[in-house]
């Protein structure tokens, strides 16, 4: 019998003011009305599962404050504000699951256009919070709300209220339990999510395999990977009563640095990505990733499945939910039908993914846990399970530095705007050497997040990379307040993403005619939206865009079996019919041959506007981007994407 470790990731950043105590986003109540309470539930049914969870220290703080009303979340509170239509449209434009729902839709189009009563922004209060609801956790009161579909009183409105504020209370409670009863192992991450390597020195980007020149900044602060790893532990045993066991680094970043300190602060295990351990061996046999491995005799590291693991990130969402759970069963048999005694390392977020299921992922994960409890050639477990019961025969002295993402840190160092983030963070790093105020200390740990300069290093959204900026220069800014420093004046200018002039004639053939058609368009590769995972399989490949005086251009370099797709620019809908097809009208013009093509006439010629684009494949259930909307911004002298 052979041994399944399935671990689900959950994080987020630390939203809320740390100072004002309040939380601007609803992406806390959202996810975890949609995951991270459901996935808990889940397995209250099931006996004899074993499933990992990890929590980072930076959602579960914002979790308890939120429900201790320590800290107060503006949307879970929405109805206690008189929010301005521009701020309701924010919160609808925060997932694109929203935009499934035709009530949400319509309410949303009367709001934008000013035709609105005060019933309307009313419901849309309440529908926003409605399609947070995970199917598996509506109970007959918000069955009851659903079924109501608008026109709703105060009565109402108390009755959703108290239902989340609920939820909000049980959620730790709900693990808390599950660890006790023994069905589950949590294990953390560093506190605020930093990528422990670069903290403890970003020189270390020298030695992997990075596509970039050395930055001339060098951030190092070893004491500060050390405060992020003992922090997490103390929070951790806070809320559960007892120390994590493991770690699972941020982003699966690990280098020689950040294991010697997670055995000075006696983490038993941690994991990361096969990439890593492939390089470390110099060894590409995929059979060596179902093993165990200690680190200098100490510490053991447990390498996920990548192809497996994406699987359930990316390539089920397409499939029937039921069959995708067999499917998995049944590749889990085969891979230990070759490794008898094998050891399965599956890591994926517990959020996202679900977005793009047909069922949410509900009956994926009822049919897969079912499967699970009456198979009897696979036995899910937990790491610390593995380490206590079984010897561990592989050694290493070192590991190849790097992430989930590759053998590198590309993603988070490098690229123009992430330096200047790193800048920054180097310069007032520097100015709080002498500080003991613990609120200057805090807000500099959460400087030190890995979402910030993940978003500075990203190709797309400018409003996204604009939000998750002005997040960092908040609290870069209360820092200098607080030390009754000047604010330099870089911290109050944006930082510009990506400036190209992508004026494009290029012929729609449906091939790539030339090399210089499509050199000048903006080019963004898909598996660089994602926050966490990287997928091995996505219908869209890459993507280009860019402009002329009259029209716009588009490219998709898509897989093969994708055969339509919809545009959608602003609130109009452009249909790609089918593949190897072409059409040519007063507003659109495409070709599908070996590259789809398009031509769509610009709505406006002026040089000061901007236009809201993003795709849809619908037989995968898939947008593009995942989060918001691409924002191209026409200017006269500059692009800004």
């Amino acid at each position: 019998m052979g041994h399944l470790c399935i671990l689900w990731h959950f994080h987020q950043p630390y939203y809320p003011d740390i100072e004002e105590k309040i939380n601007y986003t609803s992406i806390t109540t959202f996810r975890t009305l949609q995951n991270y309470y459901p996935m808990g539930l889940y397995l209250e049914k099931f006996d004899g599962l074993k499933i990992n969870f990890n929590i980072t220290p930076s959602l579960l703080k914002q979790i308890k404050l939120i429900s201790d009303g320590e800290v107060e979340d503006i949307f879970l509170n929405i109805f206690n504000y008189d929010l301005t239509p521009e701020q309701l449209i924010y919160f609808y434009n925060e997932f694109p699951i929203m935009f499934l729902n035709k009530k949400l839709q319509i309410l949303k189009e009367k709001i934008e256009m000013g035709f609105y009563e005060k019933k309307d922004i009313i419901d849309f209060k309440v529908w926003l919070h409605l399609i947070c609801f995970n199917n598996s956790i509506i109970n007959e009161k918000i069955s009851y709300l659903f079924q109501k579909g608008g026109e709703f009183n105060e009565k109402d409105i108390e009755i959703l209220v108290n239902e989340e504020k609920k939820i909000f209370k049980n959620i730790i409670p709900l693990y808390q339990n599950l660890l006790k009863e023994n069905k589950i192992e949590i294990s953390t991450s560093p506190f605020y999510h930093p990528i422990l390597p670069l903290i403890y020195d970003t020189e270390i980007m020298k030695k992997t395999k990075t596509k970039f020149k050395p930055i001339n900044i060098r951030f190092s602060y070893p004491e500060d990977a050390e405060e992020q790893i003992e922090k997490a532990i103390l929070y951790f045993k806070e809320i559960f009563g007892t120390s994590p066991q493991g770690i699972w680094p941020s982003e699966g970043g690990l280098s020689d640095d950040v294991l010697d300190l997670l055995i000075k602060k006696e983490i038993k295990w941690t994991a990361t990505d096969e990439i890593l351990l492939f390089e470390t061996l110099n060894n590409k046999d995929k059979r060596n990733i179902y093993k165990c491995y200690k680190y200098k005799n100490k510490i053991s590291i447990f390498f996920r499945d990548h192809y497996l693991s994406d699987l359930i990130g990316f390539y089920y969402q397409k499939m029937k939910e039921e069959n995708a759970a067999v499917d998995f069963i049944n590749k889990i048999e085969k891979i230990l039908e070759e490794n008898s005694e094998g050891i399965i390392t599956v890591i994926l977020d517990g959020e996202n993914p679900w977005d793009y299921y047909p069922e949410k992922g509900v009956k994926f994960l009822k049919t897969f846990y079912e499967q699970l409890q009456q198979n009897k050639k696979i036995k899910t477990t937990t790491f610390s399970e593995i380490i206590k019961n079984f010897e561990c025969k592989n050694y290493i002295s070192n590991i190849f530095p790097g992430s989930w993402m590759g053998p590198y840190f590309d993603n988070w160092i490098g690229s123009d705007s992430a330096n200047r983030g790193w800048k920054i963070l180097k310069e007032v790093r520097e100015k709080v050497k002498k500080s003991d105020d613990k609120l200057v200390k805090e807000l500099i740990l959460n400087a030190e997040g890995s979402d910030w300069f993940w978003w500075y290093s990203l190709d797309v959204d400018e409003k996204i990379k604009s939000k998750f900026d002005r997040y960092f220069k908040k609290n870069i800014r209360k820092i200098y307040e607080k030390l009754n420093l000047p604010i330099p004046e870089e911290i109050e200018e944006k930082i510009v993403y990506q400036e190209k002039v992508p004026f494009i004639r290029p012929i729609i053939d449906g091939k790539i005619t030339n090399f210089y058609e499509w050199k000048d368009a903006i080019e963004i590769k898909s598996e660089n939206l994602w926050m966490s995972f990287k997928p091995f399989s996505l219908p869209i490949k890459k993507f280009f865009y860019g402009y002329d005086d009259k029209n716009l251009y588009f490219r998709f370099d898509c897989e093969t079996n994708v055969s339509s797709l919809k545009i959608i620019i602003d609130e109009e809908i452009y249909e790609i019919k089918g593949k190897e097809d072409f059409l040519s009208n007063e507003k659109i013009e495409y070709n599908w041959d070996e590259i789809l093509e398009v031509k769509i006439k610009r709505s406006s010629e002026k040089k000061n506007y901007d236009i809201q684009i993003q795709v849809l494949i619908e037989n995968y259930n898939f947008f593009f981007p995942p989060y918001g909307k691409i924002s191209i911004i026409i200017k006269e002298d500059e692009w800004i994407v």
